[in-house]
């Protein structure tokens, strides 16, 4: 895992990145996912585990692949990248390739193409957070495919609401957005 911020305050930016290893009888199918903060509030969640799935008890392979049907637990309900609607390899692990913070701005990269072996030869999602005045942050995924197949970008989030203009998405909570 990785973390990068613009200050210490309330109203920083703040985002942090995992990397994992899905063989964990307790992982969740969710290398590359993260958790973001600007403003005081938490945009990007952590949605937490289904009822009954969080015990770490070791799981025969069948049943791991079961497990992961629920949407909190496979690949569909983390802040990551889903290619064709599949979950990540049950066997994946990822690291992290980068981490660098200077006064100027914080950086992370995490390697993810061990989760897709069948889709993509390279995956690496990075995160950046550029501090001073006007502080801003880049979540930037670069792949290389295999086959050209659909590709779902996710951020799980709670209690916002969201408007759609084309490809712009506005989040908002009370008077915050």
């Amino acid at each position: 895992a990785a973390t990068v911020r613009s200050g210490w305050g309330g109203d920083a930016l703040y985002i942090a990145i995992k990397g994992g290893d899905n063989r964990d009888p307790r992982a969740q199918l969710d290398i590359g996912t993260f958790v973001l903060d600007a403003g005081g509030i938490r945009w990007g969640q952590e949605l937490g585990v289904e009822n009954g799935f969080d015990s770490g008890a070791a799981l025969a392979p069948d049943d791991r692949r079961k497990r992961y049907d629920h949407f909190l637990e496979g690949t569909r309900g983390q802040s990551t990248l889903t290619f064709g609607g599949a979950n990540q390899d049950l066997d994946a692990r990822a690291g992290v390739l980068v981490a660098q913070s200077t006064p100027e701005a914080g950086l992370a990269i995490i390697d993810m193409t061990k989760a897709y072996p069948k889709d993509a030869h390279q995956v690496h999602r990075g995160i950046m957070v550029v501090r001073g005045a006007s502080p801003y942050l880049v979540i930037q995924d670069d792949l290389s495919v295999k086959k050209t197949q659909p590709l779902v970008w996710s951020m799980q989030t709670r209690d916002i609401d969201i408007t759609v203009d084309g490809p712009t998405a506005t989040l908002k909570q009370g008077d915050r957005q």
